[in-house]
């Protein structure tokens, strides 16, 4: 769903970045100024869509609705908040390989 798609969408502008040989922060700020309004844009569109589902009279409907909007909401809040940190935390504890033979 669009959940991943966003999350795949930044990861491999981040790697591009970094195949072009940039510094990590640098990468990921990259990576969001391009790709941050599409992201926010598209699950905020989505999330008005199943946020009206919430107003049914029909009580599944309205579970459901509000199900798919807390998990599309967290997904946002995943992708720009969490999603840097895990990715700023890990590059820090690859090791640089040995050169010496």
């Amino acid at each position: 769903g669009i959940a991943v798609d966003d999350t795949i969408h930044l990861l491999s502008r981040y790697r591009v970045e970094l195949a072009r040989g940039r510094h990590v922060l640098y990468a990921l700020k990259r990576s969001y100024l391009s790709g941050g309004k599409a992201i926010i844009l598209a699950s905020v569109i989505i999330l008005s869509g199943f946020i009206t589902m919430i107003g049914s009279s029909f009580q599944s409907i309205l579970y459901i609705g509000l199900l798919i909007t807390i998990l599309l909401f967290s997904a946002l809040l995943f992708d720009l908040f969490l999603l840097p940190a895990l990715i700023i935390i890990t590059s820090k504890k690859k090791k640089k390989p040995n050169t010496m033979a």
